[in-house]
């Protein structure tokens, strides 16, 4: 029994930090009023919910309940939109809705197939073992016995009492002398003589073998992360510093710095060097991004670590172009950053964030396809001069490594 109780006051701690889930049964639209009603369980955990409906933050305008709330709701155009409902415990759900007039329900489908026989259940558990029967009545009393053999010898008795002692001897004779006894303990050492004279000095050795000479370095000119380097190549190139200051949704931004090698044109995930990005959705939640704490990357469509074109650079400007289902992001475990030409981020063709500190939201801006969106200007530059080190490329800071 006290192995159970144990069990079960561990269980219980573990549950209360799980998350309250959210679930959305029904919705409903008043047109009139200019407010949408939603009808579910896991709403408020402590503080009012979340609501966003067609990307839109919603003002909640009902009290803390956790089976309806009710939000403020801006005039829409006639369609189907998603509303998602967020609880302060960090849990979700989203919901589809239709915003005006709906069409007519459509026939019926026809009835399915009858699916295959499922498989026969395993055989249950051996149940209980039953209860101990009542007690048989007492027998009749046996015939007695026929007599046994006599026993076996008893063991001995314990011995008596010692007497008293009697009367004390005569001296004996002196024995013979016993053996020499264990040496004593070694004296402390005496103090040390006057050291001797230094001996003459020995015949100077053979000199040694001239070393090998070093290499020497080899200028390169500017530095081309198309071309290849060896150990000891010397090249220049051009840092470029430039200023982020961009917004999105209702309330999103990202403001900072982002670093380049100094390379114009189509730019690849290596040419960025350094960044310090500070990004927020809304009101105060925001975080920084660095090094430190994040990396960029790049794909096509739903596929990353692939290069593409779309992020381009001039010495004033970077610049993003929605083509081709191109993407970018920046992203660590307190958010991301990512500008798309396809669905993989937020559904439409966007710039923005998501999850900062692990809100699970959204923050963006949709854009047209072909659009080119600017995400820095005011490039500013200055040249340093690197040598190479070994057989690969890294740039680090101001520092270039040759390649193999």
């Amino acid at each position: 029994m006290k192995r159970y109780l144990c069990a079960l006051l561990l269980l219980i701690p573990a549950l209360s930090f799980a998350l309250t889930p959210v679930a959305i049964n029904s919705a409903s639209i008043n047109y009139t009023a200019h407010t949408i009603t939603a009808v579910g369980s896991g709403f408020c955990t402590g503080a009012l919910p979340a609501v966003t409906f067609n990307t839109t933050r919603l003002t909640v305008t009902s009290a803390c309940s956790a089976s309806v709330v009710v939000a403020s709701l801006p005039a829409q155009a006639a369609g189907s939109y998603r509303l998602i409902i967020a609880n302060s415990s960090g849990a979700s759900t989203t919901f589809y809705l239709t915003y005006g007039a709906v069409g007519p329900q459509g026939p019926m489908g026809l009835t399915g197939a009858t699916g295959a026989k499922g498989a026969t259940g395993a055989t249950g558990a051996q149940g209980p073992i039953g209860l101990m029967g009542a007690k048989g009545a007492t027998g009749a009393t046996g015939a007695t016995g026929l007599q046994g053999p006599v026993g076996l010898t008893g063991a001995q008795g314990a011995t008596g009492a010692t007497g008293p002692a009697g009367p004390q001897g005569f001296t004996g004779e002196m024995g013979p002398q016993g053996p020499q006894g264990i040496q004593g303990i070694p004296g402390t050492n005496g103090t040390n003589g006057i050291d001797g004279v230094d001996g003459a000095q020995g015949i100077q050795g053979i000199p040694g073998t001239n070393g090998t000479n070093g290499t020497g370095f080899n200028f390169r000119g500017a530095f081309n992360p198309n071309s290849t380097y060896a150990a000891n190549d010397v090249v220049t190139f051009t840092p470029t510093t430039y200023n982020v200051n961009v917004s999105f949704g209702s309330s999103g931004s990202m403001v900072g710095t982002i670093t380049t090698d100094g390379t114009q044109g189509a730019l690849s995930v290596a040419n960025i060097t350094g960044w310090n990005l500070t990004i927020k959705d809304y009101g105060t939640n925001s975080t920084t991004l660095t090094p430190a704490n994040s990396s960029w990357s790049s794909g096509n469509q739903d596929t990353g670590g692939q290069p593409n074109s779309a992020f381009t650079a001039t010495s004033t400007t970077l610049t993003f172009t929605y083509n081709n289902g191109a993407f970018w992001s920046v992203a660590g475990a307190t958010g991301q950053f990512c500008i798309t030409d396809w669905s993989n981020c937020f559904g439409p063709v966007a710039f923005g964030t998501w999850s900062i500190n692990g809100d699970n939201q959204y923050s963006y801006s949709s854009v047209g396809g072909g659009t080119p969106q600017v995400i820095a200007t005011g490039g500013n530059a200055s040249t340093s001069t690197s040598r190479s080190r070994s057989s690969s490329t890294s740039l680090l800071g101001r520092s270039c490594m040759g390649t193999n």
